[in-house]
């Protein structure tokens, strides 16, 4: 029996509990600094000699090595966007962006990592960011990745990612689904969450890149308005996926929802039919990651069928040891049906909270899933935003078979090589 054809809303009391479960454990002595602190080097491998790479030094002043570090100092500021066509929705948001600070160094990070105690992975906005740093514009504009959170977690629980990706050149904008966000909105506070949560990310773009329009704001020309990425956890990478032109299976939803009309995770969608396909796609995303998504068997129809409409390159991330979206029954079924260039990069003991800066409840440290996330995002930005073809090498078998070299806990898979870029 598949896992969506139970009854939803049991499905995700369930997945409740074993959240509020996990953060138990955490609190009585599961230390989240202990996946850490055993950092092994040996996952990280300097760069391809020239003689294997492919890398091309005549464009290598747009390329960073997505193994690494990348070059730019990151910096971080706060906002608060409120949409006033839906009832001044709140929507704080945090920005991270290429910054005139000292860049991040992999000991630093780790440093500040260990430092930092669960409260403060919870609430802090950066590990080695600067709260408003001057925008280092040298190689301006940078490209945009939008980022929508897990039901229940909070924007300033990725800090992992969004640090990485800014150090190479990228600004990230991640804000929290008001009434989705924390613990005690695991449940969503609102019955149409999965109405709300698609425009929440296309409204801060609009602001976003209204900022980068206006002369005098101090983002002015900062990032590519043609350059958007969108990445997403869990519910956030359903968003992702429904963003990005994946169909909802309108008929198939209203079968699920006749045992149970009142979950707030898909029941709504039906009714909201026109209104749906009056706003989404978001044509401005250019290219697409999910992590952990959820959904594959009830918002999309049987076997996620709903994404083989999408037409823009995805990336889907996922963990064997994620109890909560299973590999078998979410990332691989959408893995399969996906038409445009995708690929899937299979985690071996990655597990749900691990996409998280909390800790993995899995065999595989934490620190090295999170290093298999940044590089693979950095990588297939850095070919579809950037446009750099030096990073194909990094999409290929030739790097995933020497970042897999004695440690053997990932694949990574390609379904086409065919570069789609509108």
């Amino acid at each position: 029996m598949l896992l969506y054809k139970l009854p939803i809303s049991r499905y995700k009391s369930l997945s409740f509990l074993l959240i509020a479960t996990i953060v138990l454990l955490i609190f009585i002595g599961l230390g989240c600094r202990e996946s850490e602190s055993n950092h092994n080097s040996s996952d990280d491998s300097g760069p391809p000699q020239e003689d294997d790479s492919g890398i091309d030094d005549a464009n290598h002043d747009e390329f960073t090595e997505p193994d690494q570090w990348g070059p730019y100092g990151v910096g971080v500021r706060r906002f608060d966007f409120y949409d006033t066509s839906r009832d001044d929705r709140h929507l704080p948001t945090l920005i991270y962006y290429p910054a005139k600070a000292t860049p991040i160094t992999e000991d630093r990070y780790l440093q500040a990592v260990q430092e930092a105690n669960l409260i403060e992975r919870l609430r802090q906005i950066a590990y080695c960011a600067v709260e408003d740093a001057e925008p280092d514009y040298h190689n301006a504009p940078y490209p945009i990745v939008m980022f929508s959170h897990g039901s229940g977690a909070r924007k300033e629980e990725y800090k992992f990612f969004f640090e990485y990706l800014s150090s190479h050149g990228y600004i990230c904008v991640v804000l929290d689904h008001t009434g989705n966000e924390g613990i005690i909105n695991y449940w969503p506070r609102y019955m149409d969450m999965s109405l709300k949560r698609p425009l929440d990310i296309s409204f801060v773009l609009d602001k976003v890149l209204e900022m980068i329009d206006t002369s005098g704001d101090p983002f002015e020309s900062l990032g590519d308005p043609e350059k958007i990425g969108l990445a997403g956890h869990s519910y956030g990478g359903n968003t992702t996926l429904a963003l990005v032109g994946a169909t909802f299976s309108y008929d198939y939803i209203d079968e699920l929802c006749k045992d149970d009309p009142g979950d707030p995770y898909i029941c709504p969608i039906p009714g909201a039919r026109d209104f749906l396909e009056a706003h989404l796609p978001d044509k401005r995303i250019k290219a697409a990651i999910t992590l952990a998504h959820d959904g594959a068997d009830s918002y999309f129809g049987p076997d996620c069928i709903g994404v083989s409409s999408i037409k823009i390159p995805i990336m889907i991330d996922s963990g064997t040891s994620d109890v909560m979206c299973p590999y078998e029954t979410e990332a691989l079924p959408c893995f399969e049906q996906l038409q445009s260039p995708a690929y899937l990069l299979k985690m071996i003991g990655g597990g749900h909270i691990g996409y998280t800066d909390f800790v993995n409840f899995g065999p595989m440290r934490l620190n090295r899933m999170h290093s298999l996330i940044q590089r693979y995002a950095v990588a297939f930005f850095g070919y579809y935003l950037k446009e750099n073809e030096n990073y194909s090498y990094y999409l290929g078998d030739v790097a995933a078979a020497r970042w897999n070299e004695e440690l053997d806990d990932f694949s990574f898979t390609s379904k086409t090589s065919a570069k789609n870029i509108h």
